[in-house]
C-alpha cells in the first residue's frame, strides 16, 4: 500500500511540475498587447485619443516606427467620429489606430522585441479592426497591416469585412520559427490616405512547441525519485 501511495505522490508531483511548464509556455510574451496603457480619454468627437510619433515609446513596451510623416493613436471606447462611429475595442476599453491623427496613408506602426529561443516555434495572434461602412464614406474601407519579423515582411493581414458604426474585428493567427535569442515584431499601417481607422488589438505571442530545459528535467526527475526514499527514511527514524 505504501508503494502505491509513493507512486501516486510522485506522479502527482510530476504532473504539477509539468503543469507549471505548460502554463509558462502559454504565457503571452508580448507586453501591453491590449493597448490599455496609458489610459486615453475620456473624450468625444476625436478628442480622447493619445497620439504618438516615430521614436516615442508607450507602456514601456511599444515603440513607434516607420514613416515619420504619420503617427499612431491609442483610441478609447469613448471616442466617436463623424457619422456617429464608436471605436469599440476588441477587448478591454482601448485599441491602437495605425492611421493615427493624420489618415495620410503613411507606413507608420509599432514594434516590440521579446525573448525567444532560436529554432523554437511560436504562435502570433492579433485582431485587426475596420470601419467599412458605405454610410461613413469616404473615410471607410478595409483595414490592412504589414506584419514584420526582425525587419522583414512576414505576413500581410487584410480585413475587408463590412461593419456597422463600430469596428468589425477579425482575428489572425500565424506560426513562426525564431532565428535568435530576441525577435522584433512590427505592425505597419498598410492602408491608403483617407481611411480613418486601421485598428489593432489583443496581440498575443505564445510558445507553440517547446520542451523543458535540461536543468528543469533534472529537477523533475530528482524530485520524483527522492520522494520514495524520503518516505523510507521516515519509516526507519
Amino acid at each position: 500500500m505504501m508503494k502505491v501511495r509513493e507512486r501516486a505522490a510522485a506522479g502527482f508531483l510530476a504532473a504539477c511540475l509539468f503543469g507549471l511548464f505548460a502554463s509558462s509556455l502559454k504565457a503571452n510574451l508580448i507586453n501591453g498587447g491590449g493597448f490599455e496603457q496609458p489610459v486615453a480619454g475620456p473624450g468625444g468627437f476625436e478628442s480622447g485619443a493619445l497620439v504618438f510619433t516615430v521614436g516615442q515609446t508607450f507602456d514601456s513596451a511599444w515603440t513607434v516606427t516607420g514613416s515619420s510623416s504619420g503617427n499612431v493613436a491609442i483610441t478609447p471606447d469613448t471616442e466617436t467620429d463623424i457619422g456617429g462611429v464608436e471605436y469599440l475595442a476588441e477587448e478591454g476599453s482601448q485599441s491602437l489606430d495605425l492611421t493615427g491623427s493624420t489618415d495620410n496613408g503613411s507606413a507608420t506602426g509599432v514594434e516590440q522585441s521579446f525573448a525567444t529561443t532560436s529554432g523554437a516555434q511560436y504562435t502570433l495572434s492579433f485582431y485587426l479592426g475596420d470601419v467599412n461602412n458605405a454610410a461613413y464614406a469616404p473615410h471607410s474601407g478595409a483595414a490592412s497591416v504589414l506584419v514584420e519579423l526582425n525587419g522583414s515582411l512576414f505576413q500581410t493581414a487584410t480585413n475587408s469585412n463590412s461593419s456597422g458604426l463600430t469596428p468589425d474585428w477579425e482575428q489572425y493567427s500565424y506560426t513562426f520559427t525564431a532565428t535568435g535569442a530576441t525577435t522584433t515584431l512590427e505592425f505597419i499601417n498598410n492602408v491608403g490616405a483617407g481611411l480613418g481607422y486601421n485598428g489593432l488589438d489583443n496581440v498575443v505571442v505564445t510558445g507553440a512547441t517547446a520542451t523543458p530545459e535540461p536543468a528543469s528535467l533534472v529537477l523533475l526527475v530528482t524530485g520524483t525519485a527522492l520522494l520514495p526514499l524520503t518516505r523510507k527514511r521516515r519509516r526507519h527514524s
